[in-house]
């Protein structure tokens, strides 16, 4: 008659617990093996991820083993023991590996098998470790049906690893908790079903080695316990490593968008330092800083110029008004520009287009000011001459209207007098012969009239002169 055994339901509710932490566990580290960016294994998660995973079905089984009470005293061999412990966790390593080496259906499925088939050999090498007077006949049938529920529930594990990858934290938490408790209840019941392919007959000849490589219920308990703390320290050694990667994950964005922000600004700084003479001064107007073109244009060293008021450039262009305005504009917090004329340590004068920026503090004060100029005294050279070459043409202008002005004048007046002196003469009876000649001068005179009308018209076309005839 086979040995009638019971189970403690304490004991088979806290193997399930255990199945589910464990299965929890092993679902949030499992993500982890494969970087998805760079395609890359990691073999520090595989192997935390299969202590995890190893680990808790061990622990699951033995205190599985624990809730099953036989009328007979049972202990267990440390060396089996230890080996039902190391075999899941190194075969746990190998599947996983498989499982991720390659996103393929086909590595996944053999991952699951080499899993598998690691619980089922833990299992029976764990119940191989019972110390007692029976001898264990199994069902061959059931035991192949546990062996299936291993390889199913561990490939079950690997592909809901996989799918679970929902954006959203919360729902992403609650798909790991639903798969935890499936693979819970399979791995569970992996482990009953092979209890229930076993019968247990008495036999006095059973197991008469050493005690000393025996140790009892107690001491399994106290074994168990150990490997569910390194469970649950594993699990806080996940959070506070989540927690630690994420926040370096920020610091490291943060860091490369300061970087990347600190390269911009120092590109952006080195074009304006050779365009532009930068110099920032603090709000008593005192020099602060200076860049290279700054003293390039005025002839000071840097050394020379920190420190001291802006008015070592004054050249006395300027009225006291004008800079009086600049300082009530910039002192508000507005931005001044206008042209300014320095005088550089040389004793020369050269012009620049000036921006003032103040920067203000919390209470509206303004604590710097940044100026950045640009030279222009080229443009301001070019303007006197313009301004120049525009008084000489104007000059010119009025020089020709004078001149046409006093040809009217000087040739047209005398004429118009001739010929009426000449009109005068015809009405004095002439003789015959000085008719003809009154006529011949009167004609000559005024063709002569018309030949200065006519080079007065075409001057005051071809120049765009207005004057009056005299």
């Amino acid at each position: 008659m086979p040995l009638q055994g019971t189970y403690n339901v304490y004991l088979v509710s806290i193997s399930f617990l255990v199945a589910i932490l464990a299965a929890y566990t092993a679902l949030r580290l499992i993500p982890r093996i494969k970087d998805l960016e760079t395609e890359e294994i990691s073999f520090q998660w595989i192997g935390l991820s299969a202590l995890v995973l190893g680990a808790g079905i061990w622990a699951m089984h033995f205190i599985g083993m624990l809730a099953y009470k036989l009328p007979i005293e049972v202990g267990y061999d440390i060396g089996e023991t230890a080996l039902s412990l190391l075999i899941p966790i190194l075969i746990s390593a190998a599947g996983l590996y498989i499982a991720f080496r390659e996103d393929n259906i086909l590595y996944l499925v053999t991952g699951g098998i080499v899993i598998g088939a690691g619980i089922a050999m833990m299992h029976y090498i764990g119940m191989d470790a019972m110390h007692m007077h029976a001898r264990m006949v199994y069902d061959v049938p059931i035991v192949v049906l546990s062996v299936v529920i291993a390889i199913g529930s561990a490939i079950a594990s690997l592909w809901m690893a996989r799918v679970i990858q929902l954006e959203v934290i919360e729902l992403r938490r609650l798909g790991r908790l639903v798969s935890a408790c499936l693979m819970g209840f399979a791995i569970t019941g992996m482990h009953y079903v092979g209890m229930a392919a076993v019968e247990f007959f008495p036999d006095q000849s059973m197991h008469q080695e050493a005690a000393g490589f025996i140790f009892g219920s107690d001491n399994m308990v106290f074994g168990i316990t150990v490997v569910v703390v390194v469970i649950l320290l594993a699990i806080q050694t996940i959070e506070y490593t989540s927690r630690i990667n994420k926040a370096y994950k920020k610091l490291l964005v943060s860091d490369q968008a300061l970087q990347a922000s600190m390269r911009e600004l120092g590109y952006q700084k080195q074009a304006l330092d050779k365009h532009a003479i930068v110099s920032i001064a603090d709000p008593k107007g005192i020099i602060t800083y200076v860049n290279e073109k700054f003293c390039e244009v005025s002839k000071y060293q840097q050394e020379e110029l920190l420190g001291e008021n802006h008015r070592i450039l004054n050249s006395g262009t300027h009225s006291s008004e004008f800079w009086q305005t600049m300082w009530q504009t910039i002192t508000r917090g507005q931005v001044w520009q206008d042209e300014v004329c320095n005088r550089n340590k040389h004793g020369d004068l050269y012009w620049v287009e000036t921006t003032i920026v103040p920067f203000m503090n919390e209470q509206g004060e303004p604590w710097q000011y940044v100026s950045i100029r640009t030279e222009i005294t080229g443009q301001k050279q070019n303007e006197d001459i313009l301004r120049q070459a525009k008084e000489q043409a104007e000059a010119g202008e009025r020089a020709k209207r004078d001149f046409l002005s006093l040809i009217s004048h000087e040739f047209r007046t005398p004429l118009n007098g001739v010929l009426g002196g000449l009109q005068l003469l015809e009405n004095t009876n002439p003789t015959d012969e000085q008719r003809d000649y009154l006529e011949i001068a009167v004609n000559s005179g005024q063709r002569m009239l018309d030949l200065v009308d006519s080079v007065l018209d075409y001057l005051r076309v071809e120049h765009d002169i207005e004057f009056e005839f005299c």
